[in-house]
């Protein structure tokens, strides 16, 4: 159109047009990448890892009236101790008690398939004082436990024996013979052996109860803080 017929137009609609020219829609910016981060957005945290737990090392505790804590409560038996300790030093052992007051080596062997359990990590031998109490068959004792001691390692158990005495009233034939199959049977199978599982304990009055035999607290006490030694000595447990 002519500049001359332009400027014959109102001038309200010239400015009109003007208006319109300055508004029309400027392009878009171009997009942000996910990475890019201004100033005011804080960068994008990640979720922490959740903690991995591991399971507990299980040591089984196999045994007789000993381990059981005849006459106490639980809490107050060695194996219960011991897993305290463990406990209060923040290591991820466990105990569980399979002790039974009037067990034997055929007790322990007939009832193993059941205790014996996956979780089990390490197995704590400690039986046999019935059998020699009783005056049994030393031979058939040794069996029993060479087949308890066999099972647990095909079932790729760790196996830790304690040995036991007898009192000096069995005779010394009797009781030397008793002593030197713990000692033969740790040495066949290569097995870490405590040579007495009542050291500083057994004959002691203060630390037994009435009937001499039987630890009391203070007793288990002592043979917590025996084995708990023997254990670290050993580094039984990863």
């Amino acid at each position: 159109m002519p500049l001359v017929v332009l400027m014959r137009w109102p001038l309200w609609l010239a400015l009109w047009i003007g208006i319109l020219s300055a508004c029309k829609k400027q392009p878009d910016p171009p997009p942000t990448s996910p990475q890019t981060t201004t100033a005011t957005n804080k960068p994008a945290t990640t979720e922490p890892a959740p903690a991995q737990h591991t399971a507990p090392h299980v040591v089984l505790f196999l045994g007789d009236s000993l381990t059981a804590g005849f006459q106490l409560d639980r809490a107050e038996a060695f194996p219960a101790l011991v897993e305290a300790a463990w406990i209060k030093a923040g290591k991820p052992w466990r105990s569980r008690n399979s002790g039974i007051s009037g067990d034997t080596t055929a007790g322990v062997w007939s009832r193993l398939t059941w205790v014996l359990k996956p979780d089990v990590h390490t197995v704590f031998l400690a039986i046999g004082g019935n059998d020699g109490l009783r005056g049994m068959d030393l031979a058939a004792s040794r069996e029993n436990l060479d087949k308890i001691i066999r099972r647990c390692k095909e079932a790729k158990k760790q196996v830790v024996m304690a040995g036991i005495q007898l009192p000096t009233n069995y005779g010394p034939d009797y009781r030397k013979r008793f002593a030197e199959m713990y000692t033969q049977l740790a040495q066949q199978h290569k097995l870490p052996l405590m040579p007495f599982l009542l050291k500083d304990v057994g004959g002691v009055s203060a630390l037994n109860l009435p009937d001499g035999i039987h630890p009391n607290p203070k007793g288990h006490q002592i043979i917590a803080r025996n084995l708990l030694h023997f254990f670290q000595k050993q580094h039984l447990l990863p």
